[in-house]
Parts: C-alpha cells; sequence; structure tokens
C-alpha cells in the first residue's frame, strides 16, 4: 500500500479525538459568535453606567406572643409560612410602599428614575436604542408617578436562606442613595405595617360591639322558646321519657338478634337443600355434626376395612362379602335418612325464626306509634335546646374576644425588627466586567459549536476515501494529492508517483491480461483535476517504458494542450494540426500528433469544435483515430469534458475499454456525482469506471482523522524518487 493510500485509512481514536478535530476543522465557525458576543459585551459594559447595591436586612420576629392574653385575637403575628412570607415581599414591593418612598425622597426629579429629565439631542438616539431593547415594562398605575417602574426596578427584595429574614437592596448610580433608599424603604415598611395593625383593631373592636348586641338578644329569644315548649308539653326539665326510649331499644335490640338468626338459619337451610339436590347431603357440615350420622360414618368405615379385607382373602361371591355388602348398604339408608331428618328439623328452625321475626316487628311497629307523639316533642325540644346552646356559645366567644381586644388597645408589639441597616457601599454592584467578557465568550460558544456541528452535519462533500464505495458505489483505485505549482516541464512529486503506480496496478495489473490500451477520464464538474491526473499519468506510463499518447479530447474547453505545451489553444482550428483537423480528415494522425520531452510520450493536440463536438465523436473520423491509436501507441488516455455540462463524455464512454472518474476531494456533492453517474449509465456506454480522489489537501485532511499521512511524511520522504 502507498504512502497516500495509507493515509486515507481511518483511524478511529475515539469520540473525543473526532470532536476536538471537528472543533479544530471547523475553528473559525466555533469562534465568530464567541468574538462577536464578547464585543458586544465590552460595547455595552463601556456605555452601560455602573450601580451600587445596599441591602437592609429585616426579621419577622418568630418568638412574638400572639397577644397578651395568649389566645389568638386580632393582632395576630405574621404567619411562618413560606407562601405568607412572600406575600409580604409583594407588599414591600406594592406601589403603595414605592409611592410613599417616591414621595418621601423626591425621586420624581431624580433623572436616574425620569430618563426624561436626562434625555438631550446628543444621547437621545442612544437612549431610544437601549429601550428597544429592554423588554416591555409593568404598566404604570393610572395617575401613579412617572418614576414608579424605574424605582422598582432599582429595588430587588429577597427572602434569605430560606429563613423568616428578608434582604432589601437598592440599586443606584450613587453609594449614600442606594443606602439612603434602602433603609428609608424598611422605615416606610414599618410604619405600614403599624397602620394596618391600628386599623385592624379599631375595625374588629366596632365589629364585636354591633354583634354582641345581636348575639345576646338572639340568646334570650332561645331561652324564652325552650321554657315554652316545655311547659305546653308537660316534659321534664331533662326531657325525657325514659320507659318508653328502653323499651324500644330493647325491641330493636331483640329484633336485631331474630333478624340475625333467620338470615342464618335460612343460609343453611338453603346449603343442605342444594346438597340434597345433588345427592351430597350426608357430606354437609350440619348433618357430620349429627352424634348419629357420626356413629354410623364410623361404623361404615369400619365394615369399608373389613370388606376389602375380605376381598382380598375370598371371591365376590362369598357370603361373608355379601353379608357386609348389604350391612353397608343398610349404614348408607340410616345415614341418608338421618341426613333428611336434620334437613326438616332445619326447615322448622327456619319457620319459628321468621315467626319471630314478624312477632318483633309487629311489637315493635305498635309501640313506636303509641309514642310517636312523645319522640315528635322530644325532638322538637333538642332542637330548641341545640339553637340555644349555640347562641350561647357564640355570644361567650365574642364576650372573650371583646376583652381580648380591650386589654390590646393602645397596645402596639412590633412583629418585624430591623437586622441592620444598610451600609454605604464602596464598589460597584454586579459581576466585574472583566467576569462578563470571559463569561460572554464562553457563552458564545454554545452556539458555535452548534452552528459547526450543523455545518458539517449538512456538508454533503466527499472527504474520506470510504465515502465514494459508500456513497457512490465505485471502486476506489488511487488517490491524488494537491499540487501547488504548475505541473508543466515538471516531474510527478514522490508521493504522486507512488499514488500513480499503485493506481497502475490496479488498472494494469500483471499476468495474461495486457488491461485496456484506451483509457478515458472524465468528472463531474469542471475544475476536479482530471487533466492533471492524465498527465502525471501519462508521465508515469511513459516513465514504466510504454508509449503512451495523450489525447486533449475536451472540445469545448481544451486544457491538456497547455498544460503539456506551455502552448493555448488556437480558436482557429483550421490553422493547426490537431484532433479537430485529424476528425475532420484535413489531417493525418501522423502530422498531429506531437512528441513531448519524454520520448515515449506524445500528444495530440486538442481544438474548439463546440456544439458540433459530439456529432464529430460519432463519425467515422473518430473511428479510424482510435483504430490508429491502438495500432501505434501501448495506451491511449483521453482528457474527456465533464459529465454534467455536456454530452461529449456520455458519447466518448461507448468507445472507451475503462474510464477513470475524477472526483475532487472536499469540494463536489454526492449528490451531484450522483446524477452524473446516472447520465453516464443511461447513456448505454457500459464502461467500467473507477474512482480517483483528487486534489487532497494533505494538512486539512489530517484533521478529519483519517490523514495521517503528513504526519510521518518527514519519516519515509527520503525514499520517494521520481
Amino acid at each position: 500500500m502507498s504512502g497516500i493510500q495509507a493515509a486515507g485509512q481511518h483511524r478511529d481514536d475515539g469520540a473525543l479525538d473526532t470532536v476536538l478535530r471537528l472543533l479544530w476543522r471547523r475553528r473559525r465557525t466555533v469562534i465568530s459568535p464567541a468574538l462577536a458576543l464578547m464585543a458586544m459585551t465590552l460595547i455595552a459594559g463601556a456605555i452601560m453606567p455602573r450601580h451600587y447595591t445596599a441591602t437592609s436586612v429585616i426579621m419577622l420576629d418568630r418568638g412574638q406572643p400572639e397577644n397578651v392574653t395568649g389566645v389568638a385575637g386580632v393582632n395576630p403575628a405574621l404567619p411562618r409560612e413560606p407562601v405568607s412570607i412572600l406575600g409580604e415581599i409583594e407588599v414591600l414591593r406594592s406601589p403603595a410602599i414605592i409611592s410613599a418612598l417616591i414621595k418621601a425622597e423626591d425621586l420624581e426629579n431624580d433623572p436616574e428614575f425620569v430618563p426624561a429629565l436626562a434625555l438631550s439631542e446628543s444621547t437621545a438616539w442612544l437612549n431610544g436604542f437601549l429601550a428597544a431593547l429592554k423588554p416591555e415594562p409593568d404598566p404604570i398605575p393610572l395617575g401613579a408617578s412617572p418614576a414608579l417602574h424605574a424605582v422598582r426596578k432599582a429595588i430587588s427584595i429577597n427572602q434569605m436562606n430560606r429563613a423568616l429574614v428578608i434582604g432589601i437592596s437598592v440599586s443606584t448610580r450613587e453609594p449614600s442613595k442606594s443606602a439612603r433608599l434602602s433603609n428609608r424603604l424598611v422605615e416606610l415598611y414599618l410604619e405600614h405595617q403599624r397602620q394596618a395593625r391600628t386599623e385592624a383593631v379599631m375595625s374588629v373592636s366596632s365589629f364585636l360591639n354591633d354583634r354582641l348586641e345581636t348575639l345576646r338578644q338572639a340568646v334570650n329569644d332561645a331561652d324564652a322558646k325552650v321554657t315554652a315548649f316545655r311547659s305546653t308539653h308537660g316534659l321534664g326539665q331533662n326531657g325525657e321519657i325514659s320507659l318508653a326510649a328502653q323499651q324500644r331499644t330493647d325491641l330493636n335490640n331483640q329484633l336485631v338478634q331474630a333478624r340475625t338468626t333467620r338470615v342464618s338459619t335460612e343460609a343453611r337451610l338453603e346449603r343442605l337443600r342444594l346438597a340434597a339436590h345433588h345427592d351430597d347431603l350426608e357430606n354437609m357440615p350440619d348433618v357430620l355434626l349429627s352424634p348419629t350420622v357420626q356413629n354410623l360414618k364410623a361404623r361404615e368405615a369400619e365394615l369399608s376395612r373389613t370388606l376389602a379385607d375380605l376381598n382380598a382373602r375370598y371371591g365376590e361371591k362369598h357370603p361373608y362379602i355379601r353379608d357386609t355388602r348389604a350391612q353397608l348398604e343398610d349404614l348408607h339408608r340410616r345415614i341418608t335418612g338421618e341426613a333428611v331428618t336434620i334437613l326438616r328439623s332445619m326447615e322448622n328452625e327456619a319457620s319459628i325464626a321468621r315467626i319471630r321475626e314478624r312477632s318483633l316487628t309487629a311489637e315493635l311497629r305498635d309501640l313506636e306509634n303509641q309514642r310517636q307523639t312523645e319522640g315528635e316533642a322530644m325532638i322538637q325540644l333538642r332542637e330548641l335546646e341545640r339553637e340555644a346552646e349555640t347562641s350561647r356559645a357564640l355570644y361567650q366567644t365574642f364576650l372573650t374576644r371583646m376583652k381580648e381586644t380591650g386589654s390590646q388597645t393602645g397596645l402596639d408589639i412590633p412583629d418585624t425588627r430591623v437586622v441592620s441597616r444598610a451600609p454605604v457601599p464602596d464598589r460597584p454592584g454586579g459581576t466585574p466586567r472583566g467576569v462578563l467578557v470571559i463569561a460572554s465568550f464562553f457563552v458564545g460558544l454554545l452556539p458555535g459549536l452548534v452552528l459547526a456541528i450543523l455545518v458539517e452535519r449538512l456538508d454533503r462533500r466527499l472527504r474520506h476515501p470510504r465515502d465514494i464505495p459508500q456513497k457512490l458505489g465505485l471502486h476506489l483505485s488511487g488517490l491524488m494529492p494537491r499540487e501547488t505549482a504548475a505541473p508543466r516541464n515538471t516531474v510527478p512529486p514522490g508521493s504522486t508517483a507512488e499514488e500513480l503506480r499503485a493506481l497502475i496496478a490496479r488498472v494494469w495489473p500483471a499476468g495474461d491480461a495486457p488491461g485496456p490500451s484506451i483509457l478515458g477520464v472524465t468528472s463531474t464538474l469542471p475544475g476536479e483535476g482530471k487533466t492533471t491526473l492524465v498527465y502525471r499519468l501519462g508521465q508515469v506510463l511513459a516513465r514504466s517504458g510504454r508509449k503512451v499518447l495523450l489525447v486533449d479530447a475536451d472540445l469545448r474547453r481544451p486544457a491538456l494542450t497547455l498544460l503539456a505545451t506551455g502552448n493555448p489553444v488556437d480558436p482557429d482550428h483550421s490553422s493547426a494540426p490537431n484532433l479537430m483537423s485529424v476528425l475532420a480528415g484535413t489531417q493525418s494522425p501522423e502530422s498531429s500528433i506531437i512528441r513531448l520531452q519524454q520520448k515515449s510520450l506524445f500528444l495530440l493536440p486538442g481544438a474548439i469544435a463546440g456544439a458540433v463536438a459530439p456529432d464529430l465523436l460519432e463519425g467515422p473520423g473518430f473511428m479510424s483515430l482510435l483504430r490508429y491509436m491502438q495500432d501505434n501507441f501501448d495506451i491511449v488516455l483521453l482528457d474527456a469534458p465533464p459529465v454534467m455540462p455536456v454530452a461529449d463524455a456520455r458519447v466518448m464512454a461507448r468507445f472507451c475499454q475503462t474510464m477513470l472518474f475524477a472526483v475532487r476531494w472536499e469540494s463536489t456533492p454526492s449528490d451531484a456525482i450522483q446524477q452524473a453517474l446516472e447520465l453516464l449509465d443511461a447513456s448505454g456506454a457500459g464502461v467500467p469506471l473507477m474512482a480517483v480522489m483528487t486534489m487532497i489537501d494533505l494538512r486539512k485532511q489530517a484533521t478529519y482523522g483519517y490523514g495521517g499521512y503528513r504526519k510521518h511524511y518527514s519519516a519515509y520522504q527520503e525514499y520517494y524518487a521520481y
């Protein structure tokens, strides 16, 4: 295997190596968004003013008693649930508190919070641009201060460490202003809490006074109704009729017991009847529990053992056996009779249970009818007593609450205390600009990585040698490195020569088969290195002793002539011997073919034929030329035009014994190559195709993980010699 071919082998260095190579290959795509974001951060940091943040800390007093009496009253401490703490944070951010702060500190005349005061013609465009980038602010309530939104944005209120502690931060452009506003906001919040407690006490006191008078009258009315009802119905003080209630209770208990007995007896009777229906009555538990049946079953088991013993000793007709069997049959009849007797007894028990249940039901119904009047009176009396008791309990509750409220009037126990006042900050708040710039660079790498991966996935160009057989279905015959200098009048580089020798060994293998004498070289599109491939291949073939003819067969844009001789093709094809004049019959092949610097390398110059090129290639002149070339040269290399632009290569393929298909590395999309191959197949030439990957950038190929040739080239380049 040659050097370049070895370079084309894939090196599986793992996922990390693949990712690193992709990042290096697409480094500009990865870094560009990061640099752009970093530049935007630098510009924004230079434009935006610095802010100083001052923080004061308050705590909801956990140990404060709820009221002086120890009973829940109208001055409760703040709830301790997190939801309520968040509610207090919203109170601190409420328009009422913020508006009071604006008024106390005269912030309506502060340019920092009212941008219109600082707006000038020189900065109007910048402020407008920055305002357009900001999200839409919350709507300002009707009649509120124009500084309300800006002040709310400058204030940050958070619960600290999941405790009953709240931090109140204010960020402005002046350190002293930040501390002053934070401390003033705490003072306004505490004053707001005191006013709220005072208003709550006054409101509750007024409500309790009105409610107590109403409840007092309700209690008196309820007691009067109970007394009048007892007098009307002749009920005692306790309101009970003990004898009637006890009789009903006893009858109810007896009825429940009778009903339970009846249900149980009927269930046992139903099981016995079902067993009798299936001739299995003697095996039921109620039957088996009978002492008589147990004795008969024991006797039956003893006779069964005796019969088994006799069967083992005598024949079936022995008198002992017949006598024993007769005894068994008699026992079975007695057991069946006893089971039927038990069934009849169970039926009697069920009938007695039903009669008893009906009797108790009738007695209870009569007693209920007799005592219905007394029962209804008792129900009404109990209802009146419950209403009176409820009114009395409610009145007592409100009376107690009224006393507690009176004891707390004028007593204000704060439920919030200041942990620390806001000091004047000595440095700007927020993240340092240097850290932001560095962070923006790394954040910008993320879209760069996504873009690089997307570009890599959407890239349809061929890079790896295995892409040709996998994506195109062609046999890869060789690789051609890219040459930086013009190849005219130079020998092939050592690596290129070795690859060409490997290609020759595949096209013309050693053995009895001579190999193709007419070889066409084409490509999908122009600029894929096919002309250089023809010229270099001819040089190596001629050096091996073969007589080689290079034919500049591209009658639209001939390039081989300029590459081999340095002379451009004359547009007036009639003035010089060339392929056009030979096909037209105006020149002979002998007079048109020229010898190049190598003695066994010859060239038939090209010409520009235009649209008539396919007609010339299908004419008799081209067939005569092919016969002449086969008779006088060992190998003929045709530099055919590309397949996609014109049909010349498809026509020429019919006369070639083999076609080399040049595929430019990392250039031609695979779908375009596939279309070209379909066009060649549709032409009906049926010529064997062998692919050659051309113009390979060894340095760049190494970044894909399968271009190790350049890495080791210095170790064995001295072995190359053309």
